[in-house]
């Protein structure tokens, strides 16, 4: 009686298995044409492909020691110099597209600098 249990409620299992696994489900393939020129491509007026852009720096003290160009979280350096007294500390950074402004760091002053356009200039006092 038990094994008739058993290889019944087997049969059952099975039985459901394949009426559930039967039903087909049509699913219709959008035609999704995809364009294989850039020029077929639409992008919105003024955006650029760019992802980086150079930036020219030129830094001048009154005391010499190591200036480092940091984005504004600190967490790392675009470059690291040695800026001597009374002369001008020039370099040319690639930073991200999208920053706006860098932190200066030269003899303990941590200094946040906006820019524009592709120079930076600044003087520490």
């Amino acid at each position: 009686m038990k094994t008739f249990k058993i290889i019944g409620f087997g049969l059952i299992l099975l039985f459901a298995g394949t009426i559930s696994s039967c039903n087909k489900i049509d699913q219709k393939i959008e035609d999704k044409t995809v364009s294989k020129t850039m020029n077929a491509i639409k992008v919105a007026p003024g955006f650029t492909w760019e992802t980086t852009r150079s930036i020219e720096v030129r830094l001048t003290a009154v005391k010499s020691g190591v200036v480092y160009i940091n984005p504004t979280s600190g967490d790392y350096s675009y470059n690291k110099g040695y800026l001597a007294a009374g002369l001008t500390y020039t370099a040319k950074i690639s930073i991200p597209a999208f920053v706006k402004e860098v932190m200066l760091a030269f003899n303990g002053q941590k200094i946040i600098v906006p820019f524009t356009g592709t120079s930076l200039v600044y003087n520490f006092k």
